[in-house]
């Protein structure tokens, strides 16, 4: 993630909150109790993942099977 941040100007957790927001089905809500972590993830919304950075952290971070019986896709 550090690699990836570090080419958009942004934090590692920006691009974590951007890979799992750009699913349609995901709602996230990030939470900071810090004004710079805040700033941070808001960049998140605008943030623009390449195809290929989205394999990486995918192929780093493989989904799990649901934890619960809720649909998902």
């Amino acid at each position: 993630l550090a690699s990836i941040a570090a080419a958009h100007g942004v934090t590692a957790h920006a691009v974590a909150l951007a890979f799992i927001a750009r699913r349609p089905s995901a709602f996230v809500i990030p939470k900071s109790s810090r004004r710079g972590h805040i700033d941070a993830l808001a960049h998140a919304g605008d943030l623009v993942l390449t195809a290929l950075e989205i394999d990486t952290i995918a192929s780093a971070f493989p989904l799990g099977p649901p934890k619960s019986r809720m649909p998902h896709r």
